[in-house]
């Protein structure tokens, strides 16, 4: 199981698991609403909110590539690293 909170809003977060796939809860985790739609699998092994562009959700799908989301994980696209296992993304600003 993993967690990300955004960072554009404290009451936004984002879970995702093997076999569950991704929830997302804009209430301080009191209500959850599904994310699943778009994505290949319901193994998600990595959840991460984009600090410069608010909406974006990265999620690593189970060996089948990484997952973007435009709009807080309503709809899915594929963005690169095919046949990967990602368990972890972290963000590093520009410049360092």
């Amino acid at each position: 199981m993993c967690v990300a909170i955004s960072p554009h809003d404290a009451h936004r977060i984002a879970v995702a698991g093997w076999g569950v796939g991704m929830a997302v809860s804009d209430d301080l985790g009191k209500t959850w609403q599904s994310r699943n739609s778009g994505l290949p699998s319901s193994a998600v092994w990595s959840v991460a909110f984009d600090p410069a562009k608010a909406g974006r959700i990265y999620a690593g799908v189970h060996e089948e590539a990484l997952y973007v989301s435009q709009d807080y994980g309503l709809t899915w696209a594929r963005d690169g690293l095919e046949g990967s296992r990602v368990f972890r993304m972290k963000f590093v600003p520009e410049g360092k």
